[in-house]
């Protein structure tokens, strides 16, 4: 392997585009309900053919109506069809009837790393290592695809079974070989870079930013850069002007602190790791300009670290991941919510105008199987009998 962060893209993977014959709802059977929130439903559905479980999410064709805010979910699934990463979560289908957009999703059923920080941190020097050298291949991969997350944080990751993670979320995602500089800022504001703050420039540096951010998590269990209140305005229901000027107040104090690039270290850690978290806080983005070269010889935070093992999760988790909640493979055949979406007699006309045409995508079972997963139906992967 030349490079753990510098994998090719794979040829095999079909883009999202209009083909002959698609997946249809009723090829799968949706067992239970993962997930609800105001963008759809997430349920657990197996295909009835292989029993390969996903997680599917379920949207309503009206809410995506508008041709902008189809662009956006449409550029998020072509930027997941794109990628193929052991730390990436992976896109397996995208399919849909007359009235609702499915998307199927690698299923992860550990969690999210914010529940980990929470019961974990603050970790050591070594342990917070495990987790950042995943993110770093994870955003090297990104980057030298020209695609920029641009709302990485804790909850956005994902936990697998085996302890290692996965990026998620790519509504905020941005192909920075097409993209021009931003006109505003997006993003979680906790996890803002200075530059995104300023409308200054928008790129990788921004992900590393909030890597650095998270890294601070994890070793002192608190954000570096924090305001001091009696209530944060996600607490309120900021539904008259007084509670939303007092958020943009908040905001206004918290995003000053940010630019300004002082940060406190309330204990020592390791030289290095302090060096490595030094340069993901700069307030310069230029010094975040990072490359799998400067990872592997200017930061000594790594030194020793073997990164194909990492890539091949080949290491043992600091902390043994949690039981799952749910057996994705084993779970039994209980009610199929999948009759709410079963077209009955002849489809009706298409109200949208053909808008939302070439939603289809799909990867084979061998496709599957390719990218390091178990042959299917797909479990966690184990890890060797032989510690590393």
């Amino acid at each position: 392997m030349e490079s753990a962060g510098r994998s090719q893209p794979t040829q095999w993977v079909v883009p999202l585009t209009t083909k002959p014959y698609h997946q249809k709802p009723s090829d799968y059977h949706f067992s239970q309900v993962l997930g609800q929130g105001s963008y759809g439903t997430v349920y657990l559905a197996r295909h009835r053919y292989n029993q390969h479980p996903c997680a599917m999410k379920v949207l309503a064709k009206r809410n995506y109506a508008h041709p902008e805010s189809f662009a956006t979910l449409m550029k998020e699934a072509q930027i997941m069809s794109w990628l193929e990463h052991p730390f990436i979560l992976r896109i397996e289908s995208a399919f849909q009837n007359t009235t609702h957009l499915f998307i199927g999703l690698q299923i992860v059923t550990n969690g999210n790393f914010e529940d980990y920080m929470d019961a974990y941190s603050p970790m050591s020097s070594d342990q917070t290592k495990f987790y950042m050298c995943q993110m770093v291949l994870a955003l090297i991969y990104l980057h030298d695809y020209g695609i920029v997350h641009g709302d990485l944080k804790p909850a956005n990751i994902l936990v697998t079974e085996n302890g290692y993670l996965k990026i998620a979320d790519f509504g905020l995602a941005r192909d920075i070989t097409r993209a021009s500089t931003p006109t505003r800022s997006f993003g979680t504001p906790y996890y803002m870079a200075p530059e995104m703050i300023n409308c200054i420039a928008f790129g990788p540096s921004i992900d590393w930013w909030a890597l650095g951010v998270m890294m601070y998590e994890c070793l002192f269990d608190s954000y570096p850069f924090d305001i001091e209140r009696e209530t944060w305005p996600h607490e309120t229901a900021r539904d008259g002007p007084k509670d939303k000027q007092y958020y943009i107040i908040c905001h206004q104090r918290l995003y000053q602190l940010i630019s300004e690039g002082h940060y406190p270290i309330p204990f020592k850690i390791y030289h290095t790791a302090r060096s490595f978290l030094d340069r993901l806080l700069s307030n310069r983005h230029t010094d975040r300009s990072l490359t799998w070269y400067s990872i592997t010889t200017e930061c000594n935070y790594f030194q020793g670290l073997d990164w194909d093992k990492v890539y091949n999760k080949v290491y043992i988790p600091p902390f043994a991941p949690p039981k799952p909640t749910l057996d994705a493979v084993n779970y039994p055949y209980t009610f199929d919510h999948g009759v709410h979406f079963r077209t009955v007699g002849e489809p009706l006309p298409d109200p949208y105008g053909g808008l939302f045409d070439e939603f289809y995508f799909a990867k084979t079972p061998w496709q599957i199987t390719r990218d390091g997963q178990e042959p299917m139906p797909i479990p966690s992967s184990s890890f060797p009998e032989d510690e590393a």
